[in-house]
């Protein structure tokens, strides 16, 4: 795998403060002729719950802190073809996000699903400091053509002046059809500042599975 980082810094505030979410995706479903786009809602959230195994499970997340859905703040979406969904949700508070990178199934109707963590709840766990796991991940989730997410994880948790940099920003790539990690990046000190702020990032698939760039 290629990965060229273009890193910059960009001092802007945070403005996402609401404690309560309402959040659709609106899925581009047609067009009919030279005059109709048609957009439908697909699906809808004023609280986004995870996909625990049991309600027990749950209930415990919810006593000890580790899941408070008021934190649960999706930035960025990203859809493979008509099979998964992936949402992006950040840690901003050092409690109360399951994981960070979760998903749901396009074949699942019901209105507001819950949410199913990528790869794994373990995969996106930061209470053993196993800097291998997912973080924190912002708007960066992006799937090329060869069916693979790349993710990129800017190791930090909270918000502005006081947030913490558990882990080195790394980028993470899966194979979908297998759902088996690829390859892990870590970035370099040299490759951004202690107060880079990544956004999001951008994708260059070229002729080859080889001949892919990443931009942040």
């Amino acid at each position: 795998c290629h990965m060229h980082c273009l890193v910059h810094h960009i001092s802007v505030q945070d403005i996402m403060t609401a404690l309560h979410l309402y959040i659709w995706i609106a899925l581009f479903v047609g067009f009919v002729g030279a005059h109709h786009d048609t957009l439908d809602e697909k699906y809808s959230w004023s609280i986004i719950e995870y996909a625990y195994d049991t309600d027990e499970e749950c209930a415990a997340a919810l006593a000890d802190g580790s899941y408070c859905p008021e934190n649960v703040i999706p930035t960025g979406i990203s859809v493979w073809t008509d099979k998964m969904i992936f949402m992006t949700i950040p840690r901003r508070t050092l409690t109360g996000v399951p994981a960070t990178l979760v998903y749901i199934s396009c074949d699942d109707n019901s209105t507001s699903p819950k949410v199913i963590p990528y790869p794994s709840f373990s995969d996106n766990n930061i209470t053993d400091c196993n800097c291998d796991n997912i973080i924190s991940v912002n708007r960066g989730a992006r799937i090329d053509k060869y069916d693979r997410l790349w993710v990129f994880d800017y190791g930090k948790i909270g918000r502005g002046s006081d947030a913490v940099q558990v882990c080195p920003p790394r980028i993470h790539i899966f194979d979908l059809n297998t759902h088996e990690k690829l390859c892990m990046y870590t970035l370099k000190d040299t490759d951004y500042y202690p107060t880079s702020l990544f956004t999001s990032i951008v994708l260059d698939s070229g002729d080859t599975s080889d001949d892919c760039w990443l931009y942040a």
